[in-house]
């Protein structure tokens, strides 16, 4: 139905001609779409005083001239915008959908002064106008329910009006019981306003808030024992002072009863006083305790089309501050046709004259939650159904609180273990396993291990060992919820650390081909070098990785735990992903192709079989990555252990089939190598004459240089010291044959030197052995 001004005339100025605004909305009656075009009227009037060449058109769904209800109208204007048409300048929509068209409508904050937006409710503002920090609506019209306490009844049994849900539930009762002893038995005691619609949704939402535990605390958990204190407060209320039909019935009914007075206690929307002030009092809702209340902000806002034409746009900003200024507002306020959200109006001495300001002041809103919901009409109906199972039916408040909790809730791993205890395992294993591939390097410098550690240099088990570690350090960033920075992460930490295992490895595959090879000649000779480059290759590429983001998708599973999963989908990302992966199948390829030419090498026969098996484990494991990203998987548990089961057999396998390996050897062979070296090497010394020494030291001259030429000065030394004693004995015997026994004494003493000279030369000839054997 469209409401044109038939009494407004289209002006032109010389060759500019008056604009057109459309406004599209929906209504819940007449009443409320008469209420609107009076607005707009308003303004075409100010347009013609004003000359401002503005016309605005109302075009209006409501339940009275269509079939369409408010989801259908959702979808009408969803579908509107993202086709990007500008048939309508204005939407005027429930402050429900603000989330759902908010990317596809102007941001007003540079539109409207920061005083002007001041004006309003910022509670109201922020919760119901904003998208992503875009203010993309502003509240024409606002809506609040509100307690109808039957005055008359009350007065008559001395009862005041209640402030907690258990004063209401023992004030209803005893009135109740006390007219059904006159006979007045179709008395209702309280509606509760439970219905099949989106009231219902609005009354289990609002009356869960009057639980929280103070005045400034925020919505309880779903699964909180406050939430359950207050589904459990709401079926005893309905079995103490009504029944099933009455909290289900719809709004048609409970005005009857309404206006009637046949109900004591009524949950409805605000209404003009002139309707119910006979008959009712009107104050907010009761609440678990005093001085706590609620109320569901629900209402209308009007956005401007971010598709409209740019010259329709200053046209189209008039209309709607027009229509929010607080002129308008203060206008239909005083007249009790709307609910303004300018707060400021509720202290104006000339509005408090004929408008309820304290209760305005006293309500405590809370705006339903529409954030991060795809589709609210679902998400409502799912929940008031779940939590119908225990209001209507037989299910216990634990487990419809658990089920609605889990419509919106996204799962994550944490070392939580309110949800599931398997986190904390993962993350104790992994902490464990880290833990000892990082103290088991000491072991590299311990010297009875160093012979099985021959294969690679220290520095090289080292990057190795913490390649290892770097791809269990991704696993950690599966835990909490998923960021595009965690998922890059994610991806660095695992491609790098399989890097670092590869590229010390194929260094010595490099180097010990058997055969005539510059390259590996090269290699050998600029270790580091092949190092840096390989490392500078893997930053680069991880860095480029970071260009593109991930697109992170909600899977939300019926009755079940929703998670969150991610994807690379931008095709230049997927690109460079695609490098990564063949740079690292790449280093495979290499490796696969030394170890085919090495593979019978004498000197490193069990480290290739060792590789070779790492290698096709490693294949085999990237081949299921790839499978487990292409499948869909429905449980956030599995979604996390099964990669993270693969990345740690590929961890643990580069580190246990050769490092570990070698650990292990070391450790079934613990006697300490050096010291049963020197025991074998001194009992042939000990056992032999000294001349067998002297032959066994010559022997052994072929071993070094130094144990050669220390060998050598030790019998010349002994010749020499012999020569010197010979000499000096011929002296005494012709000088003195009463000598004699000087020179046997002198004898005596050069023979003592000898053996003393001798077993020093053990001990030197031993230390130059044990140091060739370990420094060889």
């Amino acid at each position: 139905m469209d409401y044109d001004n038939k009494n407004i005339k289209l002006y032109e100025m010389g060759t500019i001609k008056s604009v057109t605004v459309n406004v599209l909305g929906y209504f819940n009656d007449d009443v409320d779409g008469n209420m609107y075009l009076s607005i707009i009227n308003e303004f075409n009037n100010y347009s013609t005083e004003k000359n401002l060449d503005i016309e605005v058109k109302l075009h209006i769904l409501s339940t009275s001239n269509s079939t369409n209800s408010i989801a259908d109208y959702g979808t009408t204007i969803d579908s509107l915008l993202k086709k990007k048409s500008n048939k309508y300048d204005i939407y005027v929509y429930d402050n429900v959908y603000t989330t759902e068209f908010g990317n596809n409508l102007l941001d007003l904050k540079d539109l409207f002064s920061k005083d002007y937006l001041n004006l309003y409710n910022q509670y109201i503002l922020t919760n119901t106008c904003y998208y992503k920090d875009k203010l993309v609506g502003l509240p024409i019209a606002l809506a609040f329910n509100a307690l109808y306490s039957n005055h008359i009844l009350l007065n008559k049994y001395n009862k005041t009006i209640p402030k907690t849900w258990d004063e209401l539930r023992e004030t209803s009762k005893y009135i109740l019981d006390e007219e059904r002893k006159l006979n007045h038995t179709d008395l209702i005691g309280y509606n509760g306003l439970f219905n099949d619609k989106e009231e219902g949704f609005s009354s289990i939402y609002e009356f869960i808030y009057s639980y929280r535990e103070s005045y400034d605390s925020s919505f309880p958990e779903l699964t909180s024992q406050e939430s359950i204190n207050a589904l459990e407060m709401i079926k005893k209320v309905m079995k103490e002072t009504s029944s099933d039909s009455i909290f289900r019935s719809d709004n048609l009914s409970i005005m009857f009863d309404f206006m009637r007075g046949n109900a004591l206690f009524v949950k409805y929307y605000i209404l003009p006083e002139y309707i119910f002030r006979d008959t009712y009092n009107m104050t907010v809702l009761p609440g678990g305790k005093e001085g706590i209340s609620s109320t569901i902000v629900t209402g209308f806002n009007a956005g401007i089309n971010k598709y409209l034409p740019e010259e329709k746009k200053n046209a189209t900003i008039s209309v709607l501050k027009f229509s929010t200024s607080v002129e308008i507002q203060k206008k239909y306020y005083m007249n009790q046709i709307i609910v303004t959200g300018i707060d400021s109006l509720n202290y104006d001495e000339e509005v408090c004259e004929v408008c309820n300001c304290e209760f305005f002041k006293n309500i405590q809103p809370i705006a339903r939650p529409v954030e991060k919901i795809d589709n609210y009409d679902e998400y409502s109906e799912k929940f008031r159904n779940y939590i119908y199972d225990f209001l209507y039916g037989n299910e216990t408040a634990e487990k419809v609180l658990k089920k609605a909790d889990d419509i919106k809730k996204i799962y994550y791993i944490s070392t939580d273990t309110k949800n599931s205890s398997l986190g904390l395992i993962t993350a104790i294993i992994i902490s464990i396993i880290i833990f000892i591939i990082s103290t088991s390097l000491i072991f590299l410098f311990r010297e009875n291990f160093n012979p099985f550690f021959e294969f690679l240099s220290f520095d090289f088990w080292i990057i190795k060992n913490i390649g290892s570690i770097l791809m269990l350090c991704s696993i950690y960033m599966k835990y909490g919820r998923i960021s595009n920075v965690k998922c890059h992460m994610m991806s660095v930490l695992f491609l790098t650390g399989l890097s670092l295992n590869y590229i010390p490895v194929l260094y010595k595959l490099i180097i010990n081909f058997p055969g005539e090879s510059n390259f590996s000649e090269w290699i050998k000779n600029h270790q580091y070098t092949y190092l840096l480059t390989l490392i500078i290759m893997e930053i680069i590429l991880n860095g480029l990785s970071f260009i593109y983001e991930y697109d992170l998708h909600d899977i939300f599973i019926t009755e079940g735990q929703n998670f969150q999963i991610y994807k690379m989908n931008n095709i230049f990302g997927r690109i460079m992903f695609g490098i990564m992966i063949g740079y690292k199948f790449l280093l495979i390829f290499i490796m696969l192709f030394y170890i085919f030419i090495e593979w019978n090498l004498s000197t490193s026969i069990y480290e290739i079989r060792l590789i070779v098996t790492s290698l096709y484990i490693d294949i085999l494991s990237l081949i299921l990555l790839f499978l487990f990203d292409i499948i869909t998987i429905n449980n956030y548990l599995s979604y996390f252990i099964i990669p993270s089961c693969i990345i740690f057999i590929i961890s643990i396998s580069n580190y246990g089939l050769l490092y570990g390996y070698k650990l292990i050897c070391g450790f079934l062979n613990k006697e300490n190598l050096k010291l049963s070296f020197i025991h074998s090497v001194d009992k042939g010394f000990i056992n032999n004459e000294t001349i067998q020494s002297s032959a066994k030291t010559t022997e052994l001259t072929t071993i070094g240089g130094n144990t050669t030429k220390n060998s050598i000065n030790y019998n010349n030394n002994n010749n020499n010291n012999n020569n010197n004693n010979n000499n000096n004995n011929n002296n005494n015997n012709n000088n003195n044959n009463n000598n004699n026994n000087n020179n046997n004494n002198n004898n005596n003493n050069n023979n003592n030197n000898n053996k003393s000279n001798n077993n020093t030369s053990k001990v030197s000839i031993l230390s130059k052995i044990i140091d060739y054997h370990y420094t060889t």
